[in-house]
């Protein structure tokens, strides 16, 4: 029993795949568990979210602004005549470089938030794999036990049969063992019928563990490190803990990023004309910023606020 608690410690801890001695404990072995970890749905999941947020941290150290090519055309009615004008432009936007510093900032702490969220998915199918895997363990060691208890009892009522054939018990006897191995019986098909259904559990939900015929207890050994020392591990050690400091920190530098917002980002752009059917020719140099208004302080405030809540 102390084994058991310790390795579920262990496991609340996300490691119960490199510590715990599956020999000892005739659990499946090491690279079993890990490649049915990694094609849980759940693990395959988290991963590809960090892919994602990977792309993201990409999309935000280039920024949101691209060249923008402006193009224009115009007639212009003198009284000598109408005249085709065209206008050219090339522009971007800017952005502020502590805006590009808290992106970078962000895009990092993004990837690290979806690697805690990988681990902690793969904890979460580490834990679930236990518990199917002893689920199904207990209701097989309760259909040999019983299955062994039931072919005792019928040799039993062979036994009192043939005492009773020879007058040496009465029928009351017979009637007795006869009920409790038919009681035994139903016992065994209960049980049966259990323990398909925590195999079928088992190899719907880790098809790559196969399944032995019959679960086997391992021989107990004695911890190394007492119960407290794993339960301080879980402390220390707990991948949810660790998600949701990851995701208030990711919170505070969404915040920090929407209040850089209100301070707008200018775009700066030439641009190339045409006056009077070519007859002049224009070059400039212009810039554009914008206004801030009520918008981008409802944004910082939202922002400030869902850190908070992280």
């Amino acid at each position: 029993m102390r084994r058991g608690i310790a390795l579920a410690l262990l496991c609340l801890t996300g490691n119960c795949a490199a510590q715990a001695p599956g020999d000892a404990l005739e659990l499946p072995p090491t690279p079993l568990v890990e490649t049915a970890l990694a094609a849980y749905p759940p693990v395959r999941a988290a991963r590809e979210g960090v892919r994602f947020e990977m792309a993201g941290k990409r999309r935000l150290e280039a920024g949101p602004y691209e060249f923008a090519i402006r193009g224009g055309y115009q007639s212009h009615t003198l009284p000598n005549g109408r005249f085709p004008e065209f206008e050219l432009g090339l522009e971007r936007a800017l952005r502020l470089p502590e805006k590009a510093r808290l992106d970078r900032e962000l895009g990092v702490q993004g990837v690290e938030l979806a690697r805690r969220i990988a681990y902690s998915a793969w904890c979460d199918g580490a834990r679930h794999l236990l518990q199917l895997w002893y689920a199904w363990a207990r209701e097989n060691m309760q259909l040999t036990l019983w299955t062994q208890q039931a072919q005792a009892l019928r040799e039993q009522v062979g036994v009192v049969s043939r005492r009773a054939a020879a007058g040496d018990a009465p029928r009351v006897e017979v009637n007795l063992a006869e009920a409790s191995a038919a009681q035994a019986e139903a016992l065994v098909e209960n049980y049966r019928g259990r323990e398909q259904g925590a195999r079928a559990a088992l190899d719907r939900t880790f098809p790559a563990i196969p399944v032995p015929a019959v679960a086997r207890i391992g021989r107990p050994r004695p911890l190394e490190q007492g119960l407290d020392w794993f339960v301080e591990q879980v402390r220390l050690h707990n991948d949810e803990i660790r998600v949701a400091r990851a995701a208030a920190r990711r919170g505070l530098m969404v915040a920090r990023r929407a209040g850089a917002e209100r301070l707008p980002d200018p775009a700066i752009g030439v641009r190339i004309a045409t006056d009077r059917s070519n007859a002049d020719r224009i070059a400039g140099l212009f810039v554009v910023v914008p206004i801030p208004g009520d918008a981008r302080r409802a944004f910082a405030d939202g922002a400030r606020a869902q850190a908070a809540v992280a």
